[in-house]
């Protein structure tokens, strides 16, 4: 069962994915609080299964081995030099809470006329830039949880603390490269 904040950000993630006019307090008031909650996933052609917080809390006390991190592609409004707003598809990371299943039902006076249904994941964003599999990528703290579209996830991913932040390690191109920096690099107050 959701929580209320939970409730809250599922119906804004329905209203976006909708992306209709309706008002967010009718889509609160119709959507279920009970959903189906998966804690443990597989994308398509990955080997490694990501296992979200919400299990791994329920599996083991074992926080060094943590498969809840993963790499997002996530579209980001973009205004170009001649004034448009392009979609533009960006690198991101976070830690994978859960997923879950839910479905708002059909609200005829709304102009929704059937039951919706998604599969979306709830995610704290890293608060990091770049690209990982390019670049030492670090973050320090996580933002707060928002839902994605599952289809966002591309593949899980690895991570090292170094101080008092963590270095994003990203293999998803089928390759590992290694970049050494030395300790002038690292500021560990960070």
């Amino acid at each position: 069962m959701l929580n209320d904040e939970e409730h809250r950000k599922l119906a804004t993630y329905f209203r976006s994915f909708l992306g209709s006019d309706i008002s967010l307090a009718t889509i609160v008031k119709n959507l279920p609080k009970q959903c189906l909650v998966a804690g443990k996933i597989r994308v398509l052609g990955e080997k490694e299964s990501i296992c979200g917080t919400w299990a791994a809390q329920r599996q083991s006390e074992d926080t060094r081995r943590d498969s809840s991190f993963v790499q997002l592609q996530l579209l980001v409004p973009t205004r170009q030099q001649d004034g448009r707003i392009v979609d533009i598809s960006t690198c991101f990371y976070g830690c994978l809470h859960y997923v879950i299943q839910a479905t708002l039902p059909a609200i005829p006076a709304t102009g929704i006329v059937q039951d919706c249904q998604v599969l979306a994941a709830l995610i704290s964003l890293c608060d990091t830039q770049g690209d990982a599999t390019n670049n030492c990528v670090w973050y320090s703290k996580l933002q707060k949880p928002i839902f994605v579209h599952t289809s966002t996830i591309q593949c899980v991913i690895g991570r090292i603390q170094v101080g008092r932040r963590w270095g994003i390690i990203d293999t998803s191109i089928n390759c590992i490269r290694t970049s050494f920096i030395g300790p002038e690099d690292i500021d560990e107050e960070t």
